[in-house]
Formats: C-alpha cells, structure tokens, sequence
C-alpha cells in the first residue's frame, strides 16, 4: 500500500540530510555558535533546492528516481506475473 501511494519506505531522505547536515558543518561536537552557522547555512542550500524546484528542475537523482519507478512498477504489476517469472 506505501509503494502503490508512492510514499517513501524507508528513512534514507532523513539519513541523507543528517549526513549532508554534518559535512556542512565539519564536526560532531560544537559549540552553539557554529550549530547556528551550520544551520544557516544548510537553509541557504535549502532554498537554493526550493528555487530550483520551482524553475522545473528536478531535485531527485535519476537512478533513484529511476529505481523508485520500477519498485512501483512491479508492485502494481504484481498480480499479472507468474510466480516462478517474478522471482526470478
């Protein structure tokens, strides 16, 4: 029922901003100030990605994209398969 809504099923969007977050601000342990400079500038980026979003562009990297669309595929499509084919 996820797939078939094209709802996300794993948490790997919020596994990507975490990572993204702590290569922007280069530490694991900070003080406050550089939390809020971090933070900043990952809203920088974010509306960067809204801006861009908004033009047209898309956001999602094709093999994922791509990858997404054959899950949803199969899951759609699976009654119509024969068991052994399906596995395979």
């Amino acid at each position: 029922m996820i797939i078939k809504n094209g709802l996300p099923t794993t948490n790997n969007a919020v596994e990507g901003w975490h990572r993204g977050f702590t290569s922007v601000i280069g530490a694991s342990h900070l003080n406050i100030w550089k939390f809020i400079d971090g933070i900043k500038k990952v809203q920088n980026i974010e509306e960067l990605k809204r801006e861009q979003y908004n033009t047209g562009e898309q956001p999602q990297k094709k093999k994922y994209k791509d990858c997404n669309l054959r899950i949803h595929a199969i899951v759609t499509n699976y009654n119509t398969y024969e068991n052994k084919n399906f596995i395979k």
